[in-house]
């Protein structure tokens, strides 16, 4: 419940503990090469014509890349800015109350943004002690979290090759969040706006029967016998052959 109370406290302990500057930096900088390495896909790319390719670049141009946790958390005077309203707990005080002055303050912390423009370079939508790697369609946003850049995910001590291959192809695979049929429906700010043409459009339904007629070819073999692949996860596997292929060619 603590933790819950404090949760970007927890977030920089943690951080501090399991992420050297080297990882971060190595993270960053594999980050940045897959995005010039997405760029040249997407030149390569037949179904694209020259409207819809021009939207997907600005769009990539424009993208955030977040590795590892907000800076923010490791400035004393912002974090004690989040968490000020601690300063009036005492040793006597009760838990319960101690609870109550924490969730009325981050209500209000939430209600303080409503209608106003969000920092997206400083927002995170969660804290880094999560497992996972993310994209935000709402900002245009990767986020890849401390608690992923672990061993064997991202490992500083091994070849590039290695880190590329692992931790590069679950960045590769979110990056194409933002460039496949639902992140056509916003543009290079989070904002709603349909990028593909009608052409391109047609062209992408006409050219990902291959990925159908592959991937509907591997049995699974299970009590109910021998089937295809459902076509339900063809979306998720495009992405996934897609951020293998950013990392082949960085």
């Amino acid at each position: 419940e603590v933790k819950q109370m404090l949760p970007w406290f927890f977030a920089r302990k943690f951080v501090t503990a399991v992420l050297p500057d080297k990882a971060l930096d190595t993270g960053e900088e594999i980050a940045w090469q897959l995005v010039e390495a997405f760029a040249s896909n997407l030149d390569a790319l037949p179904w694209l014509d020259k409207k819809t390719h021009a939207a997907a670049k600005k769009k990539l141009r424009h993208i955030r890349i977040k590795i590892g946790y907000p800076q923010w958390i490791m400035h004393d005077t912002l974090l004690n800015r989040q968490y000020g309203y601690t300063l009036a707990f005492t040793s006597s005080m009760p838990w319960a109350e101690i609870q109550d002055i924490a969730a009325r303050s981050q209500v209000r912390d939430i209600m303080s943004g409503v209608a106003k423009p969000r920092d997206w370079e400083n927002f995170w939508m969660t804290t880094p002690d999560v497992f996972n790697m993310m994209y935000n369609p709402l900002a245009n946003d990767i986020v890849g979290l401390a608690a992923f850049m672990q061993k064997p995910v991202l490992d500083v001590s091994m070849p590039s090759f290695f880190n590329f291959g692992f931790f590069g192809a679950v960045l590769g695979h979110e990056l194409t969040h933002g460039f496949d049929s639902n992140g056509a429906k916003r543009g290079p700010f989070g904002d709603i706006k349909d990028w593909w043409t009608n052409t391109s459009r047609a062209r992408f339904e006409a050219s990902k029967s291959c990925f159908e007629r592959q991937y509907s070819s591997y049995p699974i073999h299970g009590d109910a016998g021998t089937r295809g692949v459902e076509q339900g996860s063809l979306g998720w596997r495009i992405l996934g052959q897609l951020g293998i292929n950013s990392t082949e060619i960085h």
